[in-house]
């Protein structure tokens, strides 16, 4: 997994994530599915370790082949 996508920031608004944007992941930790965890920086610049999924929704899906494809068919044009 190198990028993802945040779908969802929480009930703490001051957190430092946006919604729809993509963040690239630093390092991606896989325990099991439901201690799936990326390490992304956040856009206060501080490094973060987050789950992908938790009791309170779902917070990022991977797009690492959505932004492959997109840069195979930028160089096809």
């Amino acid at each position: 997994m190198k990028w993802v996508r945040c779908l969802y920031k929480g009930y703490d608004w001051d957190n430092d994530l946006t919604v729809g944007k993509i963040y690239k992941v630093i390092n991606y930790y896989y325990v099991d599915k439901i201690n799936e965890t990326v390490e992304i920086i956040k856009d206060d610049g501080e490094l973060a370790k987050l789950f992908l999924v938790d009791p309170e929704g779902i917070w990022f899906e991977d797009i690492t082949a959505e932004i492959r494809d997109n840069k195979i068919n930028d160089i096809l044009k």
